[in-house]
């Protein structure tokens, strides 16, 4: 089959859908009646009538029967006595013929709007579509009118641009598991260069996936489901999901509401973020500017990623007027507005009300530095933070009192006092508001200090050692000492071998030792001396049988050139030994000190 053919043929069915004649109602068939449209966020709504099977099959285009979602919004249905309907003081006109509705999101490009590699932006428009049957499923005869009127209608005179080529043909949709398969044309795959493809990939994907029903989405190119599009070479094995295409948004992307939405108050504004401290501005403003809401809200992660946000934003207005909703980022350099994205939209009339509450937000944390390492295991931690009612720290209740406003904001300090253990603590901060619950985690490593003494050793034994402290002096502070104790006639005569031990204090201390104690040794067996690690055994050995060292003034030495004394006066009375204490007082390390 050529392609002409064959794109005739797709177009053909799409026609046929809205011309075949009224199909037997489903089972348990239902709808609901219209009512005129409330006010807030819509849902998609309508269904894949039976009628539109029938001319699918017809035609030989592929057939997916698709399953009715407990979870789609109410079907829009016009009551098939009149073509209008009045409720209050707004009249609803419906074209003669027309049963329903359905209501969609389309994507395409924008160059007001910048996306992160200063390219066009992908935005969201809304859109709807009449169709002369009853029909059974909502939300996937939604989806299937989006995904027709994305490769089909395009942008339109909209302003706005499609990667998708003009008249490449019909499209077939279907659903399995959750998954939506896009059957396209092969000319979709051709021209354009690979930045162009993934733009044109993109805004199919955003458009199979705008609704939770939907996990993910694959393509299927002339009824074959593919794993590359062989023009550029793009792999598109496996679901496709939004997290492939984050590349082709504006660092604030706006899903709802869309480009020529229709809102009330409160009007949600949501989608995903990836700007400084994760924190969105709004604005709701009418076209003339008037500005009849604004605030912030924070994303669920920013700063180099992306995170979802979501916020109602209330506004009192009289009359239906055409107005704009705007979010934008301050600059952390001078404060101006950056990554602006601007949607026109219908303002229905409604009552505001107090501003949204912002989620609690982090200022400043003191007592502990994220990522540093202290030395004492109890700390407080004080959290100042805005829009708060209360908060824990570690798992712990924090004291919440009034603290300083901050740019004329009113903030709060969280106070809680931890007791940290040895390694790495994850410290989690909640806090809780009237805007919602901030989570936020630091990481604080304790490290106890340890005590480290010089001194010669009196006693060695496996299990503990008798150790007289000394204080081992150098430099100035060596002379001052000797000349302080007699040993020098004045401080500039300075001490031999610029070092001077001082033992002023004849108390004896008993230490217990660690089983898997540290010995460091001087050694010059092998000629030059350096230090090397011994067994706590082999150690003991160069002592005296009772275990007390040799006192080179009356005891006869061995020679130190001999085994097991080729360590350089490791075991004489007169040499100091530097010993490394726990919290407990144990030894755990013992490094003997060079003496010239």
């Amino acid at each position: 089959m050529s392609d002409r053919l064959d794109s005739r043929i797709r177009e053909l069915a799409y026609r046929l859908l809205y011309m075949a004649p009224e199909a037997p109602p489903f089972p348990e068939e239902s709808m609901t009646t219209l009512k005129t449209p409330s006010r807030g966020p819509r849902r998609p709504v309508l269904v894949w009538a039976a009628a539109m099977v029938g001319a699918l099959v017809l035609v030989g285009v592929p057939l997916f029967l698709l399953r009715t979602s407990d979870s789609a919004g109410p079907a829009t249905t016009v009551p098939p006595a009149s073509s209008t309907t009045t409720a209050d003081t707004t009249t609803t006109t419906v074209p003669v013929g027309v049963v329903a509705f359905t209501e969609f999101n389309v994507y395409f490009f924008s160059e007001d709007v910048e996306g992160p590699n200063g390219d066009a932006g992908l935005v969201a428009v809304r859109r709807t579509r009449e169709h002369t049957e009853p029909v059974e499923d909502p939300v996937r005869a939604a989806l299937f009118d989006a995904l027709t009127s994305l490769v089909i209608d395009g942008p339109g005179d909209s302003g706005l641009y499609s990667s998708i080529p003009e008249g490449i043909g019909a499209v077939g949709v279907g659903v399995e598991n959750g998954i939506v398969t896009v059957d396209l044309p092969a000319a979709f795959e051709s021209g354009g260069g690979s930045a162009m493809m993934m733009s044109r990939l993109a805004q199919v994907v955003f458009t199979a996936t705008q609704f939770p029903e939907f996990d993910a989405m694959q393509f299927s190119i002339d009824g074959q489901i593919v794993d590359v599009i062989t023009s550029e070479g793009i792999m598109v094995d496996g679901p496709q999901t939004r997290t492939a295409y984050l590349d082709q948004l504006p660092q604030i992307f706006v899903d709802i509401p869309a480009i020529g939405a229709a809102v009330g108050s409160p009007v949600t504004i949501g989608g995903i973020a990836n700007v400084f401290e994760a924190t969105v501005s709004y604005e709701v403003t009418t076209a003339s500017g008037e500005v009849l809401a604004s605030g912030f809200t924070n994303a669920s992660c920013g700063t180099g990623c992306w995170g979802d946000y979501s916020v109602e934003v209330p506004y009192t207005l009289e009359t239906e007027t055409p107005g704009f909703v705007t979010v934008f980022a301050d600059s952390a350099q001078d404060g101006s507005r950056i990554n602006v994205v601007s949607y026109p939209v219908t303002l229905e009339p409604g009552e505001g009300g107090e501003p949204p509450a912002a989620a609690p937000e982090v200022v400043h944390v003191e007592g502990v530095v994220p990522g540093e390492t202290v030395a004492d295991a109890d700390v407080n931690v004080t959290v100042t933070a805005l829009g708060i009612a209360e908060a824990t720290i570690g798992g712990v209740q924090a004291e919440v009192v009034e603290a300083e406003p901050i740019d004329g904001v009113p903030s709060y300090s969280a106070s809680a006092d931890l007791t940290l253990v040895e390694g790495v603590n994850p410290i989690e901060i909640v806090l809780t508001g009237p805007g919602g619950v901030t989570t936020d985690t630091i990481e604080v490593t304790y490290q106890p200090e340890l005590e480290r003494q010089i001194a010669y050793l009196t006693q060695v034994g496996s299990g503990e050692i008798v150790a007289d402290y000394l204080q081992f002096l150098t430099g100035d502070e060596a002379a001052q000492a000797a000349f302080e104790d007699g040993v020098i006639a004045s401080v500039e005569e300075g001490v031999p071998n610029d070092y001077y031990i001082r033992n002023q204090n004849d108390l004896l201390r008993t230490l217990p030792v660690a089983d898997d104690v540290l010995v460091m040794l001087l050694t010059s067996a092998d000629g030059p001396i350096e230090t090397v690690e011994v067994p706590m055994e082999e150690w003991l050995a160069l002592f005296k049988p009772d275990g007390t060292p040799w006192d080179s003034q009356v005891d006869e030495v061995p020679s130190w050139d001999e085994p097991p004394y080729g360590y350089y006066g490791a075991s004489l009375a007169s040499t100091p030994y530097w010993l490394t204490l726990d919290p407990d007082g144990t030894v755990i390390q013992i490094e003997q000190q060079y003496l010239p």
